[in-house]
């Protein structure tokens, strides 16, 4: 990722609400085992927070626009 990519992904991810993996779940309409397959697999952006991950919401917003998995 360039210094550029990288910094304004930095940039959306402070912006960004973050949501537990249920919340992602329930956003996606899925389960939380498919959410956790999608941050393995790059789609969803994670944050860890001590031994909790959050999701940020911006990332949940930019797979349902893509349509999907890339």
């Amino acid at each position: 990722m360039s210094s550029v990519t990288l910094a304004s992904h930095e940039s959306a991810v402070r912006r960004s609400k973050l949501l537990t993996i249920r919340q992602a779940g329930h956003d996606l309409s899925c389960s939380t085992r498919t959410v956790a397959r999608l941050m393995t697999l790059g789609e969803l952006a994670r944050v860890k927070l001590g031994r909790s991950v959050r999701i940020t919401s911006a990332s949940v917003d930019a797979l349902i626009e893509r349509g999907g998995v890339r």
